[in-house]
């Protein structure tokens, strides 16, 4: 119940390197999970990364939901090395969802340089 998904949003990070996590979970429960406003990571990459290990887990029944499991975790937030570490990890997918997440990081990482740039 709401104890319980609490106690893995408090705890995301150990929770998501779980076994039981990425064989079971749904991609709805990751997708619930990655949205919570008080998701505990280190650094948001963290949860990059654990949606790339979800996925990987098993591709063929996951990878479609890649790009909407993406789109939860909080892009904006990452870093150059973590912004340019997912582009290179779906640089060989395609699909109008992906196109779309594409975009999406291209801005971000404009949004980037023009940052360090003026600063």
């Amino acid at each position: 119940g709401d104890a319980c998904f609490a106690k893995a949003v408090d705890n995301f990070e150990v929770v998501a390197r779980g076994r039981d996590f990425v064989v079971h979970a749904s991609c709805k429960l990751v997708s619930l999970l990655l949205q919570a406003q008080d998701l505990a990571v280190v650094q948001e990459e963290d949860a990059v990364d654990q949606v790339f290990r979800y996925v990987d887990y098993d591709p063929d029944a996951r990878l479609g939901s890649l790009p909407a499991l993406l789109e939860c975790a909080r892009l904006a937030l990452l870093q150059r090395e973590g912004l340019a570490q997912v582009m290179l990890q779906i640089e060989g997918l395609h699909g109008e969802e992906v196109g779309l997440l594409k975009r999406k990081l291209g801005v971000l990482r404009v949004s980037l340089d023009a940052e360090e740039g003026g600063g």
